[in-house]
């Protein structure tokens, strides 16, 4: 489906005029809608009707399913790089506290006439290779967060560095049990809010906590709201060589043991973020056959070649 002309869908008596001016469906059943909205007054609640005029048209022939909303506003694409993609239920709200908190605080934000990029991910049952909420019950590369608690992404942190072997003074046991997630990963997981200095939060933890994870770790957490690269809704600091990778959905975190597996793919490149089965140009590599890339089992580090000087792994005291 496409679009072939700008199409009005406000009303004449709207305190807003909202255009869709393309409309196309992307690979894998993602559906993509352009729009603009021009404001005829300055008040909070004409640009909160626009906006929920634009997401309630776009998600009309997919009530279930998420979506990502981009706003092509530099300032804003500036303040927010990754914008993540949620479900219906909760975008609105959501966007909106962004949204009201860039008004106080540029001034020269002028929301008089905006563009959005919007995208929607319907959740379908049926055959095929659409792109689907993952069944993490099923996905052998995923170890699954069950909890009661609101610290499911420190938990998630801390299974992923279990899994990988980067707690220090830890028995093979202890790194079971955390995997397990026995009672264990709940103790280290708080650990790491109190090390870090990250409160635990009664509605739970977010992508805004993660940096301050980061720094304290010295690690890249790289997190994925789907088995596709085109989905990482937080790419992380790329200072920090050491990678791990989190499932994001449904407001919750879960752990990705295994990132070739969980992409489907036989190699992942850590420099582009890019999973591939057969050659990848690299963005810091000129050389364009990449098939003999790997990454070395024990330190985490990509090499290419049969020679490589495998170093030590970086180690977290968690006790």
């Amino acid at each position: 489906m496409e679009a072939k002309k700008d199409k009005i869908l406000s009303k004449r008596g709207d305190s807003y005029k909202l255009v869709l001016t393309k409309e196309y469906k992307h690979k894998a059943s993602i559906y993509v809608f352009n729009y603009k909205i021009s404001l005829k007054d300055e008040k909070q609640e004409t640009f909160t009707n626009a906006f929920e005029h634009m997401v309630d048209y776009s998600i009309k022939d997919y009530p279930n399913g998420r979506i990502k909303i981009v706003p092509i506003h530099e300032i804003i694409i500036t303040k927010h790089k990754s914008w993540p993609i949620r479900t219906y239920n909760t975008v609105k709200k959501l966007f909106m506290d962004q949204m009201e908190r860039l008004l106080n605080s540029a001034e020269e934000l002028n929301l008089e006439e905006v563009i959005f990029e919007v995208t929607v991910i319907p959740n379908r049952k049926g055959k095929g290779k659409a792109l689907k909420i993952l069944d993490v019950t099923n996905k052998r590369s995923i170890i699954q967060i069950k909890n009661d608690d609101t610290i499911c992404l420190s938990r998630a942190i801390v299974t992923s560095l279990a899994s990988n072997k980067l707690l220090k003074d830890f028995t093979d046991s202890q790194l079971k049990h955390i995997n397990e997630g026995r009672p264990l990963q709940k103790r280290v997981a708080e650990d790491l809010h109190e090390q870090s200095g990250v409160e635990i939060k009664e509605e739970g933890n977010n992508l805004d906590d993660l940096k301050a994870f980061e720094n304290y770790l010295n690690i890249r957490i790289i997190v994925f709201t789907s088995n596709s690269t085109e989905y990482i809704v937080y790419n992380g600091n790329e200072e920090y060589n050491e990678q791990i990778y989190l499932y994001y959905h449904d407001e919750h975190f879960d752990t990705i043991t295994n990132i070739t597996g969980f992409l489907a793919k036989r190699r992942f490149c850590k420099v582009c973020l890019i999973g591939y089965t057969e050659q990848h140009t690299c963005k810091d590599n000129t050389v364009t056959t990449i098939r003999k890339q790997h990454i070395c089992d024990k330190c985490n580090k990509t090499y290419t070649g049969k020679n490589h000087k495998c170093g030590e792994k970086n180690m977290f005291n968690m006790l």
